[in-house]
């Protein structure tokens, strides 16, 4: 079953924090999970998946399912079942699949244009007080002129 493999999977790289997985990644496979167990309800009324079951029709339906009902974008869709593909990869490499459902698969990312603030608004945000505490003019103009978020 799909749920016990991505679980096994995200376990090790809980005990790899630090070791080459940063927290941010452990994130993503947390909530790509989620969203895994949440689908096979959605879609097919069941609790889990057989990965003997997983094809390229039940990718795409996750992918509408990311899209449409926890509104993802493009990206964010993507990514998601990005991470859902290296599970099959482990799938594959334990002779659990014998093809892979990903090969007619065409998730592709979007190019993102960056909007960046113009000299103007960081003068405004530096004259700016700001009364919520942790908010402060120098945090935000770091942030701004580092690219964080």
């Amino acid at each position: 079953m799909l749920i016990p493999i991505y679980q096994a999977h995200n376990d090790k790289i809980k005990g790899l924090l630090g070791n080459g997985y940063a927290p941010g990644t452990l994130e993503h496979f947390k909530i790509s999970l989620k969203y895994l167990k949440e689908f096979p309800i959605w879609k097919y009324d069941v609790k889990d998946i057989a990965i003997s079951k997983i094809d390229v029709a039940m990718i795409t339906e996750f992918d509408f399912y990311l899209r449409s009902e926890k509104n993802c974008n493009n990206n964010t869709a993507v990514k998601y079942v990005r991470k859902f593909r290296k599970i099959i990869k482990i799938c594959l490499n334990n002779d659990w699949l014998e093809k892979d459902p990903f090969v007619k698969y065409d998730g592709k990312m979007k190019e993102v244009e960056t909007e960046f603030l113009t000299d103007e608004e960081i003068k405004d945000i530096y004259s700016k007080k700001f009364r919520t505490p942790g908010l402060e003019r120098d945090i935000v103009i770091f942030c701004a002129f580092t690219g964080l978020a």
